[in-house]
């Protein structure tokens, strides 16, 4: 998939992050199938929502950075996509957050100690899409969310609230 991807899916309008999506499931399935746990259908949907919501993002940065030019190298995006990708990638986003949410219901309920910074975790991670989303607008914003995230104090300090909840939360599995 990944050499599909490179050679021709990321010229594709939408199959591009789609690929992309599927690709970071497949990294996902593969760590739990190493960590001998079950893959959890909501976790699969966060996991392929937040990497649609990040490559639109990145898309749509890229799409409005490069001003009047007809299309984005080596994509087939065009200035008439401007409009639909915010809406697609805050839609993905606020999608994924639900399935964190849910993700953090029963599944976290009967293994985990403390399932509530799962759900709280949701809370933050919506907050990050956000940001992420107000700096693909920024016309100095290169499209890259792992940059942003390390340059951005709010995100990075976000990530670090995020990924100490969710550790605290399955340090000690019931």
């Amino acid at each position: 998939m990944s050499l599909a991807y490179s050679i021709c899916l990321k010229r594709i309008v939408a199959l591009d992050v789609g690929a992309i999506a599927a690709l970071f499931c497949l990294r996902a399935i593969a760590g739990c199938l190493l960590a001998g746990t079950a893959v959890p259908v909501p976790f699969l949907a966060c996991v392929a929502l937040t990497a649609l919501n990040l490559g639109l993002a990145k898309r749509y940065a890229e799409l409005i950075g490069c001003g009047s030019v007809l299309t984005v190298a080596g994509r087939g995006y065009r200035p008439g996509h401007a409009s639909i990708l915010p809406v697609a990638g805050i839609c993905s986003a606020a999608l994924s957050v639900l399935c964190l949410a849910i993700f953090g219901g029963s599944f976290v309920d009967e293994h985990f100690r403390n399932p509530a910074l799962i759900i709280l975790s949701s809370a933050l991670q919506l907050g990050l899409f956000w940001r992420v989303w107000v700096g693909a607008r920024n016309p100095g914003f290169d499209g890259d969310p792992i940059r942003l995230a390390v340059q951005d104090p709010l995100i990075a300090g976000g990530l670090l609230a995020v990924s100490l909840g969710v550790a605290v939360a399955v340090a000690a599995p019931v």
